[in-house]
This record gives structure tokens, sequence and C-alpha cells, in this order.
């Protein structure tokens, strides 16, 4: 009985013995394929990243975080030729923050730079996702709205402006009232060029301007 004992006990011990070398032998394996692997995609994952800061310093506007001028067209062009194909509307806004040289010189350029970045995220927050926005240069921006009529556009268009003259921009304790001249057109078919868009759009800029600003003005194209 002992004897018998002795070998089941052997045999208990080999088979312990063997599933601890498997254990080992799993554990050493996958210890190398992770080892192996984050070699392999730590620098592939810092590469992505890397990529992704020299994008958004080529494509986006440094101070707003909006798409720079450059990145824009690119993308207009992309939209204006679909709105083409599918023959769908497609409307271009140019705003202006009004009297915003007075900001800077009575309050420095720090605070024009905070007011810059507040009427961006303002004009953003009122935008849906497919919407395209972009700081084009000074204190002008230009938003393009796919698939989107010019009555939508217009009540788009107004909801931008009051979300500005309807709220204060406050920085270091001083509270400045801002408001945004707009200028929009709505593309139909046969433009290509989104600069042309641009161009009509702007001038419906220019007459708001002239009458007083603090308003959108749609121009016929």
């Amino acid at each position: 009985m002992v004897t018998q004992f002795s070998l089941l006990l052997s045999d208990y011990l080999g088979l312990l013995q063997t599933d601890l070398k498997q254990i080992l032998a799993v554990i050493l394996i996958s210890h190398i394929v992770i080892t192996t692997l984050t070699a392999m995609i730590w620098p592939l994952m810092m590469f992505l990243e890397h990529e992704q800061v020299l994008s958004d310093l080529a494509n986006r506007d440094s101070l707003t975080g909006l798409l720079n001028r450059r990145a824009f067209i690119s993308v207009s062009n992309n939209y204006l030729e679909q709105a083409n194909n599918n023959l769908t509307k497609l409307c271009a806004l140019m705003i202006d923050i009004d009297f915003f040289k007075r900001v800077n010189d009575q309050h420095g350029h720090e605070t024009g730079d905070e007011a810059l970045k507040w009427v961006a995220k303002k004009i953003k927050s009122q935008l849906r996702e497919h919407d395209l926005v972009a700081r084009i240069g000074g204190e002008e921006f230009a938003v393009i709205l796919p698939n989107t009529s010019q009555a939508k556009g217009e009540i788009l268009s107004e909801r931008i402006r009051l979300a500005i003259h309807n709220d204060s921009f406050v920085h270091n304790d001083n509270e400045i009232n801002l408001s945004i001249s707009i200028g929009i057109i709505t593309h139909k078919s046969g433009t290509n060029n989104v600069n042309e868009l641009l161009a009509e759009a702007d001038k419906g800029l220019y007459k708001a301007k002239l009458n007083g600003r603090n308003q959108v003005v749609t121009m016929a194209f």
C-alpha cells in the first residue's frame, strides 16, 4: 500500500512538474511576444503622434485651433465638388469681428488674442458636426455649410451673430461687448472654385459693414 501511494505521489509530482514547465513556457513566450510587440508598436505610435502634430501645425491656426486658410480652401473645394455632383445647395459665410482694432488698442494684444479665441469657440458652438470653419486671417473667419439652403444658412448665420451679441467676453476683469458682421452666399451649381464663392460672400460682409455692422447680409449669386 505504501508502495502504491509512493507511485501515485511520484506520478502526481511528475505531472505537477510537467504542468509547471508548461506554465513557465507559456509565460516566457507571452513575455517575448509582448516585449516584441511593444518594441514594434511604440515607435509606430510615436511616429503617428509626430505626424499628427506636424499635420496640425500645417493645417491649423495656432491661436484658435481652427483650420487655417490653406486647409480650409482645400477641404472646401472637395465640398463644392460634392455639391456639384449631387446637385445640392451649399452656403458660404464670411465673418468679421466689428471694431476689433479698438479691442487691441484699448486692452492690448493679449486681450485681442483671447477675444479671437472666444469668438472662434462661439462660432464653432453654433455649427453642425459636418460644417467647416476656419480663421482665414486677422479677425476674419470663413464657414462652409454643406447641403444647406439659403433659408437655413440665414437662420444659422443669425444664430452665430446672436451668440456673440447676446454674451460678453471677459478677460482680466474687463467685460467687452463684441459683435460680428456676416456675409452669406448660397451656391446652387456651376461654381467650381471656392474662392469665387467666398469673394461673393465677402461682398455681403462689406455691405453689412457699410450698413452699420452687427448684421447678416445675403448675396444673390
